[in-house]
């Protein structure tokens, strides 16, 4: 996580928007929190699963990786299309043009 740049990217974005939100610090610092959680909780869960059933989630994270393999291409797209339009969006608000 220390050197991957989309990581850095996405924080630094949620930090972005976190702070020109316009809440107070106490707010603020509680909706970072809430985002780490979210952000690391995909992580979580499956470690969870390992841990608590390790034979059934060999089966349903073999599944899924194979189903995520399989659909990579169509997942890559709308994530692209959704981020960059946000960004674009952000961007033309920020120079005044939206």
């Amino acid at each position: 996580m220390a050197v991957s740049v989309k990581a850095w990217v996405f924080t630094l974005a949620a930090i972005g928007v976190i702070g020109n939100a316009g809440l107070g610090h106490v707010t603020n610092v509680a909706t970072y929190v809430a985002f780490v959680v979210l952000a690391a909780s995909g992580n979580l869960l499956v470690l969870g699963a390992a841990a608590i059933l390790p034979g059934r989630s060999r089966a349903a994270l073999d599944r899924t990786l194979r189903w995520i393999q399989d659909n990579d291409r169509p997942i890559v797209i709308v994530v692209s299309l959704v981020f960059g339009t946000w960004f674009g969006v952000e961007a033309l608000h920020g120079f005044g043009i939206l």
